[in-house]
């Protein structure tokens, strides 16, 4: 399934259910095929987001923030950059974030 996420303060972001499914694990919510994300979740997610994204860039099992990148550090940060710049855009635009039908 693909998701459309939206709102008025960016453009528009779209991921596959794969990916959409994670970030959502991520911050902690349970992928809906239609909702909305308020402007009061975005500071908890957009932390959480870039505390995985640190976690993912130092790879498995390093917590040393003075470790060097993994050959794939970008992995998850590439990924998840649209939908964390849609994120801090509408919190700064104090917009909401939906989709679905």
């Amino acid at each position: 399934m693909l998701y459309t996420f939206h709102s008025k303060a960016a453009a528009d972001v779209m991921m596959l259910d794969d990916l959409a499914d994670r970030l959502f694990g991520i911050i902690g919510r349970k992928l809906e095929p239609r909702d909305i994300l308020m402007q009061a979740q975005f500071p908890e997610a957009i932390a959480r987001l870039e505390k995985a994204i640190e976690i993912d860039r130092l790879g498995p099992g390093t917590t040393d923030p003075k470790a060097e990148p993994t050959e794939d550090l970008l992995y998850l940060s590439q990924r998840a950059f649209p939908f964390l710049e849609l994120l801090r855009k509408s919190l700064k635009k104090d917009q909401p974030v939906v989709w679905g039908q």
